[in-house]
């Protein structure tokens, strides 16, 4: 499987929402072309969470990560809603408004995948 193929939908979701110009609609092949264009950084993000799992309700270096990005990105960010929760807004006027809802938290699990960006890190 090549990396391109690894990355969840709710990254690619994550990265259109801190990098598309929200002013500015794009077209489907818009939007593809952008994803490839980002799909190093992409692939990055996706194993850097990968690597370092936190389980549920210890998200603090995810939930900070994702609030860098937001905060990178323009939006104005809010952390530690309900714990490490996360809340980014861009605002572009009037007009429909996008939630984008994601749990990043890990299971207790060793991962036995063999994937060369397989997480090393023992929970409890």
């Amino acid at each position: 499987m090549k990396m391109s193929q690894a990355i969840p939908v709710f990254l690619v979701g994550l990265m259109l929402a801190l990098y598309v110009n929200p002013l500015t609609p794009a077209s489907a092949q818009e939007l593809d072309a952008w994803v490839q264009s980002h799909l190093e950084s992409l692939s990055k993000l996706y194993i850097h969470f990968h690597r370092h799992p936190e389980l549920s309700f210890q998200e603090e270096q995810t939930a900070d990560r994702i609030g860098k990005l937001l905060e990178e990105a323009g939006a104005t960010v809010t952390l530690e809603i309900g714990g490490f929760g996360v809340v980014g807004i861009i605002e572009n006027g009037a007009g429909p408004t996008v939630l984008l809802r994601t749990d990043l938290d890990a299971l207790p699990v060793e991962e036995q995948t063999n994937l060369p960006y397989a997480s090393t890190i023992r929970t409890e």
